[in-house]
C-alpha cells in the first residue's frame, strides 16, 4: 500500500511538471521578459560628460516616481577626483517626483571631474531599485573664478544700535553669496548678553546673507554681542577672517515700556484701534514715527504712530483707508513705498502707498485663501522674489520688480506638506 502512494505521487507531480513546461510558451516567456524589464528602477536622464558650469546645479531623472524619504545624502551624492565626497544637498522635484537634483555647498571647480552616485538605497513608490549602483562622471568647463576677499556689507542691527526690538532676527549681509554647507547644522553666528551667556538660535543662509533667529527671548534693556565665528565662506571657497575683519556687533534691547511685535513695530492693541486687526507691518519707520499696515476684515488702513516721549506710549495717527472684497489675510512691505496683500478670497496684490490713497500696481485674482507672504532678497539688496502661500491655495512664487510689479514665476498646488509660519 506504501509503495502504491508513493508511485502515485510521482504520478501526479511529473503531470504538473509536464503541464507547466508545455503550457503557453509565447505567452509565459512575453511574461518572464516583461518581468525583467520592470522589477528594477532605471536613470532615464544624466546630466552632460562634458563642459557643465561651475555654477549650475545638475538633475537626473528616474523611470518611475520616488519614495521621497529614500533620497539623501547617502542614497544620493556627489565626489570629487579625489574620491571625497563633494558639499551637496539633494532634493526631489516637487512637481515631479521621478527628478532630483544636487544643489552644491559651493561652486564646482573648474576643470575638473566629478562622479554622481546613487546607490540601491534609492527606491520608487512601488519599492524598486537600481540593480545596481549607478556612476556618471562628468567634467566641468575652465570658467573663471573670484578671488576678492569676502566682507561683510551691512547688518541689522548695525553696531551700537540702542532700542531693538528684542523679538527681533539679526543679519549679515555679505558681498557675494554665501556657502550654505558652512551654516547648515553650524552655530556660525552666535549671540550672548552682557553676562557672556549663550543665547539659542538658528543659523540660516540666504544668498549672500546669514541670518540668527534667537529661540531663546531676549531680555528688555539688556546689552548683547552679535559674533561672527570662523569658517564661513563664499561659493567660490574663499573663506571669510574673522581676525582681519570686524566680526562683533554689540545692540541694546528697548524698554519693556515701549514694546513691539515680531514686525518691528509698536504694539497696537484692538482697543486702541477700535476695531480688530488681522495683520501689522511696518511700511516705513523714522526716529520719531512710523507709517504702519494694517489688514482688516475689509480691506487696508494706514496709520502714523507718532513716538513723543521715549519708552513712552506712542500716539496713534489715522491716515486713510483702502477697501478690499474680503479680508486680508497676510501682508508683506518693502522700500517704503510698497505693500502686498493676500486676501482670503479674492487673491493678492500690490500697491503703492501715496500720500492719501493706495494705488493699486497688481492683482492676481484667486478664491483661495492666502495665509502668508514672504519677499526675498538677490545679492545687493534688490527685491526680486514674493511667495505667497495657502492650504489650499499652494504656493504662488513671484517675480518682483522695484516699481511693485509682481509677475507670476511658477505655483505649486495645493500639497499638505505646505507649513504656514
Amino acid at each position: 500500500m506504501e509503495m502504491h502512494r508513493s508511485v502515485y505521487f510521482f504520478i501526479i507531480l511529473f503531470s504538473a511538471l509536464f503541464f507547466v513546461s508545455c503550457g503557453d510558451g509565447g505567452s509565459n516567456a512575453q511574461t518572464t521578459n516583461l518581468s525583467a524589464k520592470t522589477q528594477y528602477l532605471s536613470i532615464s536622464k544624466a546630466p552632460a560628460s562634458s563642459s557643465v558650469s561651475i555654477f549650475q546645479n545638475v538633475s537626473l531623472e528616474f523611470s518611475a516616481e520616488l519614495n521621497v524619504s529614500s533620497v539623501d545624502s547617502n542614497t544620493a551624492y556627489i565626489m570629487d577626483s579625489l574620491g571625497s565626497v563633494f558639499g551637496s544637498e539633494v532634493e526631489v522635484d516637487e512637481l515631479d517626483n521621478s527628478k532630483i537634483t544636487f544643489i552644491p555647498h559651493k561652486y564646482f571647480s573648474p576643470d575638473s571631474s566629478y562622479t554622481i552616485v546613487i546607490t540601491t538605497g534609492i527606491k520608487d513608490k512601488l519599492g524598486r531599485s537600481l540593480s545596481e549602483n549607478f556612476y556618471h562622471l562628468f567634467s566641468t568647463q575652465a570658467e573663471e573664478v573670484e578671488i576678492a576677499t569676502l566682507f561683510v556689507k551691512s547688518t541689522k542691527p548695525s553696531n551700537n544700535k540702542i532700542d531693538i526690538d528684542p523679538s527681533s532676527d539679526f543679519y549679515l549681509e555679505f558681498n557675494r553669496f554665501v556657502s550654505q554647507g558652512n551654516v547648515a547644522g553650524n552655530s556660525v553666528l552666535e549671540l550672548r548678553n552682557a553676562n557672556g551667556e549663550l543665547v539659542d538660535g538658528i543659523s540660516k543662509v540666504f544668498n549672500s546673507t546669514i541670518s540668527f533667529i534667537p529661540t531663546d527671548e531676549l531680555n528688555t534693556t539688556q546689552e548683547y554681542t552679535l559674533t561672527l565665528i570662523d569658517g564661513v565662506s563664499d561659493m567660490f571657497g574663499n573663506i571669510y577672517d574673522a581676525d582681519s575683519n570686524i566680526s562683533s556687533w554689540n545692540f541694546t534691547t528697548t524698554d519693556a515700556g515701549f514694546s513691539y511685535n515680531k514686525s518691528g513695530i509698536s504694539r497696537i492693541s484692538e482697543d486702541d484701534l477700535g476695531k480688530s486687526s488681522y495683520m501689522i507691518r511696518t511700511l516705513k519707520q523714522t526716529s520719531t514715527n512710523s507709517i504702519v499696515v494694517i489688514g482688516t476684515i475689509r480691506g487696508i488702513d494706514l496709520y502714523k504712530i507718532n513716538y513723543l516721549i521715549p519708552f513712552s506710549k506712542p500716539s496713534i495717527e489715522f491716515l486713510y483707508s483702502y477697501e478690499l472684497p474680503s479680508k486680508v489675510n497676510a501682508l508683506a512691505t518693502f522700500d517704503d513705498v510698497y505693500i502686498i496683500a493676500g486676501t482670503k478670497e479674492n487673491g493678492i496684490y500690490s500697491f503703492a502707498a501715496g500720500e492719501s490713497n493706495l494705488i493699486e500696481v497688481s492683482h492676481f485674482p484667486s478664491s483661495e485663501s492666502i495665509y502668508g507672504i514672504s519677499i526675498g532678497k538677490t545679492q545687493g539688496g534688490i527685491i526680486d522674489r514674493a511667495y505667497a502661500v495657502g492650504p489650499k491655495y499652494g504656493m504662488g512664487i513671484f517675480a518682483l520688480y522695484s516699481n511693485g510689479v509682481l509677475e507670476t514665476l511658477t505655483h505649486v498646488d495645493q500639497n499638505n506638506s505646505i507649513m504656514i509660519d
